[in-house]
C-alpha cells in the first residue's frame, strides 16, 4: 500500500492509538502489582495526580488539589519529614532537574519508609511545566540499615558486661574486627597442633580467611576444656553460622568456661548475623561476656535449696580466695574476699574450742578438702565452738556441721556450708524414742477407729437396706389403705434421713481422723459449673425461686483439684439457700478468679439469697457439727446439722475459707474461697486473645450486673464489647452502628427480657444488618421449645448462662478464621530485644503475665516484682547496667510507682538517673501524666497497652 494513500495514514493512526492504549494498560497493571507509585506534580498549581495506585495503597486518593499540604496531613508526616518533602518540591520549583528524599509516611495506621524521586520537564521557554515522580517502599532496607548500625555501635561500645566483641564478613570470610579487654588474647600463639585440632573439628576452616581464622583459634585456645573447645569451634565457624542463617536461626548463645586475664571463668558468647542492605553480604557479630558470678551464684543456690545452713561460702582455689555468700553472723561475712587460709586461721582462733582449734584448721585446709572430696562427693566435718548454747539444759558448747562439695565437675571451686546442729546433736536419741512411741500409739488408735467405723457402717447399713427395700416393696402392694400408704412413705423418708445422717457422721469421722484425702485431677470448669446449674435451675424452678449464676471475672478453661468435693460444698450451700428461701425469692450465685500463678489460682464463690436469714447469735456456731438454729424447724426444713461443718472442713483442706453475712428476715450471703491447681492448658486463653481481639461484640441483657460482668470477661479475653440493657436499646445501637458502617461481629441476646424478648430483638436486628452478623441467644434454661421460632427470627446458635469466654471462642472459631484470612498482613517493624533485661513492677497477676508474654515474644528477659518497694530493692541490688529499662505501674501496695521512681532517681549510682522508667498505668488523665513525668519517669503509657507503642517506646530508649 502506498504511504501517500489516505487510507494508509488512517490505519497507521489507529494502530498507534491501539499501541498507546495497550502500553498504558500494561503499565497500569504493572504498577498495581509492584511496590512503586508514579505521580505527576504541577509546579505553581498546588496540584498532584497519581498515575495508578499500587495494590498496597489501593484506597489512596489519586488527585491532590492543595498539594503538598493536603498530602502531608493525610500521610501524618513528622515535621522533619514534611520539611524534607517540601524542600524536594521546592528544588523542582527553583529549576533543578531532579530532587529526591527518603521519608516516613502513614497509610491506614501503618508507617512505611518511602524513597521519592522527582524529575522536571520544561516548556518551550525552559520553565518547569510539570514533574514526573515515583516512590519506592524502602522500609525493609531502612530497618536493616538501622539494625546493622546499632550492632556496629554496640560492638564498639562493648556495653552490658561484654569484654570481647568480634565481627567479620560472613559472605566473603574477610574484614575481621576484634575488640577485647582480655590481655591474654594477644599472647596466644597459634601452633600447628592447635590448627590441626581445629580443622579436624571443622574442615571448612581451611578455606576461611587467615585473619578471621586466627581470631577464632585464639579465642578457642583460651578454653581449657577440650569438649567445650570443640563445641565453640563447631558453633562459631563461618560455615556453621551460614548454615544456621539459611535455616532461619539468626542468633545463638553458648555458655562455657574460658580463661579471662589468666583466670578461668564462666562466660557467655552470642552470635548475631545481619545482612548488609548495601552489599547483600552477611555480617556476623560475636559478643562474649563474663558471667562467672551469676553461674556460681546459681549453682550455690541450687545446692542451698537442699539444706538449711547458717553460713555459705565458696573457695576459688586458683586464687585461694574465700567468697561469703550467706552468713547469719556478720563477723563471718567480714571474711569475704580474704585469702582462704588466713580467713580459716582467724575464724579458728576466734570461735573454735581451744581443744579442737588446730584439728579444725587442718580439716578446713584446701589440701584436706581436696583429698576427702576425691573419696566422696560430700565431705562433712563436725566441730565445737567456744560459745555455749545457753537455751539448752546444761548449756553445752555449740556443735557445728560443715559440708564441703565441689561447685561443678571442673573442681576449681568448692562450697562450705555450715549449720548449727547442737539441739539435734544433744536431743537426737530422746526425740527419736518419743517419736517412735507416739507413732506406735497413733497407728494403734487409727487402726482401732478405722475398724470401728468400718464395722459400724456395715452393721448399720445392712438393716437400713432392708428397711428401705421392704418399704419400697410394701408401697407396690395393691389394695393398701391410704393411711397405711402414708405410714409407709413416712417410714421411707425417715430411713433415708437416717442414712444421710450416717453418711455425714462418717464424713466427719474421716475428716477428724485426717483420713479424708482430696483428689488432684484435671477437670473442665465450664462443665463443673454447668453441672451445678443444671441441678439448681430445676430445684429453683420447682420451688418458684429466681436463680441467677454470674461470672465476675475471667476463669480458666481447666483446673486441677477435687471437683466432686468442691461441688459437694457448693451444692450444700446452694441447697440450703433453696431450702430457706420462700417462693418468689431470688438466689444469686457468682464466681470470680481472684488471682493466678503458674501453679495455683484463688477462686471465690458467693451465694446470696432473699430467704429467712440467720440470727446473728447463731452465726458463730453454725459450722459446728449438728448445729441448727431452731430445732423446731427440723421437720419443716430437714437436715442433719452436719452439712456446713463438712463443707467448712473440705474448704480448709483446699487451703480456703468459708464465711457468712446474714440479716434476719432479709437474706444471707455465703463467701467460699479456695485454692485450686492450674493445668497446662490454662495458658490457652493467652493463645486465643490475639485471635479474637477483632470481634466487636454487643451484649444484651435486662440485668445490668450480668451485662457488666459478661463485658469484663470478654474484654479480658480480648474481645471489644459493649452492652445494652434492653432489646429496644440494642436495636437502636445496632441501627446507629450500621449507619456508621461499624456493624457488630457478634451479638449475645438474653432470651427473657421485658418489653422485647431475645427472639423479637433478633428479628428486628436481622432486618437492619442482614445475615452477616452472628446472633446468639443466652439462656439459663433448655431452649428446645423456642429453637425453631428463634432460628426463624435469625438466631444462629444458643449458649448456656453464665457465658464463658471459652464458649464464645469455640462458637466463633470459624468466624475468626474467615476474618483473619481476609486481612492483609500489615507491614510491621521486626523488633528483637535479645540481650535486653526489663524490670516489671506490676501488682496485677494477669497484667504482669500479659506484659511478660508481649516482651518475651521479642526475646526480652523480664523480671517481675509486685510493688514499688520490691522494684527499688531489686534495682539497688543489681549491678549498674543490669537492667535496660523499668516498666512501672503507678498504683501498687506498700510503695506506689511515683515513690519508687523518686527513690531510684535519688540513688548514687551511674544508672540511677539514666535508666529509662516507663509508666504503664490505668491513670490516663493529664494530671496523672504530669505527675509521672515530674517524678522522673521518661514516658507515660496508658492502659490498655498497645503492643506496637510499647515496642516503639522501648526501641527508642534502647537505641
Amino acid at each position: 500500500m502506498n504511504k501517500e494513500d489516505p487510507s494508509y495514514n488512517n490505519n497507521q493512526k489507529e494502530h498507534s492509538a491501539f499501541s498507546s492504549e495497550f502500553m498504558e494498560d500494561a503499565l497500569r497493571e504493572a504498577v498495581m502489582n509492584s511496590d512503586i507509585q508514579f505521580f505527576t506534580y504541577y509546579p505553581g498549581q498546588k496540584l498532584c495526580r497519581i498515575f495508578t495506585v499500587a495494590a498496597r495503597l489501593r484506597d489512596l486518593p489519586t488527585e491532590w488539589t492543595d498539594f503538598p499540604e493536603d498530602f502531608v496531613i493525610y500521610t501524618k508526616m513528622s515535621d522533619k519529614d514534611a520539611d524534607a518533602y517540601r524542600n524536594m518540591l521546592k528544588a523542582i520549583d527553583d529549576g533543578n532537574e531532579q530532587a529526591e528524599c527518603t521519608i516516613q509516611l502513614a497509610y491506614e495506621g501503618v508507617y512505611t519508609w518511602e524513597r521519592i524521586i522527582v524529575k522536571a520537564t520544561r516548556d518551550s521557554e525552559g520553565r518547569p511545566a510539570k514533574a514526573l515522580g515515583y516512590s519506592v517502599n524502602v522500609t525493609a532496607r531502612k530497618s536493616a540499615e538501622d539494625r546493622l548500625q546499632r550492632e556496629r555501635v554496640r560492638q564498639m561500645s562493648m556495653e552490658g558486661g561484654v569484654f570481647e566483641a568480634f565481627s567479620f564478613n560472613l559472605s566473603k570470610n574477610t574484614m575481621p574486627t576484634l575488640q577485647t579487654t582480655d590481655k591474654g588474647m594477644n599472647d596466644v600463639k597459634i601452633t600447628k597442633e592447635m590448627l590441626d585440632e581445629a580443622i579436624a573439628i571443622a574442615p571448612a576452616l581451611t578455606t576461611t580467611d587467615a585473619d578471621t581464622r586466627a581470631v577464632l583459634l585464639k579465642a578457642a585456645a583460651r578454653i581449657p576444656d577440650a569438649k567445650e573447645r570443640a563445641t565453640f569451634i563447631s558453633t562459631c565457624r563461618g560455615a556453621g553460622v551460614r548454615k544456621a542463617y539459611s535455616e532461619g536461626r539468626y542468633n545463638a548463645t553458648l555458655t562455657y568456661r574460658r580463661c579471662v586475664n589468666d583466670v578461668v571463668h564462666w562466660v557467655s558468647s552470642m552470635a548475631e548475623v545481619l545482612r548488609d542492605p548495601e552489599t547483600g553480604d552477611l555480617i556476623a557479630f560475636y559478643y562474649t561476656k563474663d558471667i562467672n558470678d551469676e553461674v556460681i551464684a546459681a549453682k550455690i543456690a541450687e545446692k542451698i535449696t537442699k539444706s538449711n545452713y547458717s553460713a555459705v561460702a565458696y573457695c576459688e582455689m586458683q586464687t585461694r580466695t574465700i567468697r561469703i555468700r550467706a552468713a547469719k553472723n556478720p563477723l563471718i561475712q567480714a571474711y569475704d574476699g580474704m585469702d582462704y587460709d588466713d580467713a580459716i586461721r582467724a575464724e579458728a582462733a576466734r570461735a573454735i574450742d581451744v581443744k579442737e582449734e588446730e584439728e579444725c584448721y587442718r580439716h578446713f585446709a584446701v589440701d584436706t578438702v581436696v583429698s576427702e572430696l576425691a573419696k566422696a562427693p560430700v565431705y562433712t566435718y563436725f566441730y565445737t565452738l567456744k560459745l555455749p548454747a545457753d537455751e539448752m539444759p546444761g548449756s553445752p558448747n555449740r556443735r557445728m556441721k560443715c559440708d564441703f562439695m565441689y561447685v561443678d565437675r571442673f573442681k576449681t571451686e568448692f562450697i562450705c556450708m555450715i549449720a548449727d546442729v547442737t539441739q539435734i546433736y544433744e536431743q537426737e536419741r530422746e526425740t527419736r524414742e518419743k517419736l517412735a512411741s507416739a507413732l506406735v500409739a497413733a497407728e494403734q488408735a487409727s487402726v482401732a477407729k478405722t475398724e470401728f467405723l468400718s464395722r459400724m457402717s456395715h452393721e448399720i447399713r445392712t438393716p437400713m437396706n432392708a428397711i428401705i427395700g421392704l418399704d419400697a416393696i410394701a408401697l407396690q402392694e395393691e389394695g393398701i389403705s391410704e393411711t397405711m400408704e402414708d405410714h409407709l412413705r413416712k417410714i421411707g423418708i425417715s430411713a433415708r434421713f437416717l442414712l444421710s445422717l450416717i453418711n455425714d457422721i462418717l464424713d466427719m469421722s474421716r475428716i477428724e481422723s485426717g483420713r479424708m484425702v482430696l483428689k488432684n485431677e484435671k477437670f473442665d470448669f465450664e462443665e463443673f459449673v454447668d453441672g451445678i446449674n443444671t441441678i439448681l435451675y430445676e430445684q429453683c424452678k420447682h420451688a418458684g425461686i429466681e436463680y441467677e449464676c454470674v461470672l465476675k471475672s475471667f476463669t480458666e478453661r481447666e483446673y486441677i483439684g477435687d471437683a466432686t468435693k468442691l461441688q459437694q460444698v457448693l451444692i450444700n450451700v446452694l441447697g440450703n439457700a433453696v431450702k430457706f428461701t420462700p417462693s418468689g425469692g431470688k438466689i444469686h450465685f457468682s464466681i470470680e478468679q481472684l488471682s493466678r500463678t503458674k501453679e495455683y489460682a484463688r477462686l471465690r464463690f458467693e451465694v446470696s439469697d432473699t430467704g429467712i436469714g440467720i440470727d446473728e447469735t447463731f452465726i458463730n456456731q453454725m459450722f459446728e457439727p449438728f448445729s441448727q438454729e431452731n430445732r423446731g424447724r427440723t421437720s419443716a426444713y430437714g437436715g442433719t446439722g452436719l452439712g456446713l461443718a463438712i463443707s467448712r472442713n473440705i474448704v480448709k483442706l483446699m487451703d480456703g475459707d468459708i464465711s457468712v453475712h446474714s440479716i434476719k428476715n432479709v437474706g444471707s450471703e455465703f463467701t467460699i474461697d479456695v485454692r485450686i491447681g492450674m493445668s497446662e492448658e490454662s495458658a490457652y486463653r493467652h493463645d486465643i486473645s490475639s485471635g479474637i481481639s477483632q470481634l466487636y461484640t454487643l451484649i444484651v441483657d435486662d440485668d445490668a450486673i450480668v451485662c457488666r460482668h459478661t463485658k469484663m470477661i470478654l474484654d479480658e479475653a480480648g474481645f471489644k464489647s459493649e452492652f445494652a440493657e434492653s432489646g429496644i436499646s440494642a436495636v437502636g445501637m445496632v441501627t446507629e452502628n450500621h449507619k456508621a458502617m461499624r456493624d457488630y461481629d457478634l451479638i449475645l441476646l438474653d432470651w427473657q427480657m421485658p418489653d422485647m424478648d431475645g427472639i423479637a430483638t433478633a428479628r428486628e436486628i436481622r432486618k437492619i444488618v442482614g445475615p452477616e452478623v452472628t446472633i446468639i441467644i443466652m439462656t439459663a434454661y433448655d431452649w428446645i421449645d423456642i429453637e425453631k421460632k428463634a432460628r426463624e427470627a435469625g438466631v444462629d446458635m444458643f449458649m448456656k448462662k453464665p457465658v464463658f469466654a471459652s464458649s464464645v471462642t469455640k462458637a466463633f472459631e470459624n468466624v475468626f478464621k474467615q476474618k483473619k484470612c481476609a486481612e492483609e498482613p500489615a507491614i510491621v517493624t521486626d523488633y528483637d530485644f535479645s540481650g535486653r533485661r526489663i524490670l516489671l513492677a506490676e501488682d496485677n497477676v494477669l497484667n504482669s503475665e500479659i506484659a511478660r508474654s508481649l516482651l518475651e515474644m521479642k526475646h526480652c528477659e523480664v523480671e517481675i516484682v509486685v510493688n514499688g518497694a520490691e522494684a527499688v530493692e531489686s534495682f539497688a541490688a543489681a549491678k549498674p547496667g543490669y537492667y535496660d529499662a523499668i516498666l512501672m505501674d503507678v498504683r501498687m501496695p506498700l510503695m506506689d510507682g511515683i515513690e519508687a521512681t523518686r527513690a531510684i532517681r535519688a540513688m548514687r549510682r551511674a544508672d540511677g538517673k539514666t535508666i529509662p522508667i516507663i509508666a504503664m498505668t490505668a491513670n490516663a488523665f493529664q494530671e496523672d501524666v504530669k505527675q509521672t513525668l515530674e517524678s522522673g519517669m521518661n514516658v507515660h503509657l496508658a492502659k490498655p497497652i498497645e503492643p506496637k507503642l510499647l515496642y516503639d517506646t522501648l526501641d527508642k530508649y534502647f537505641d
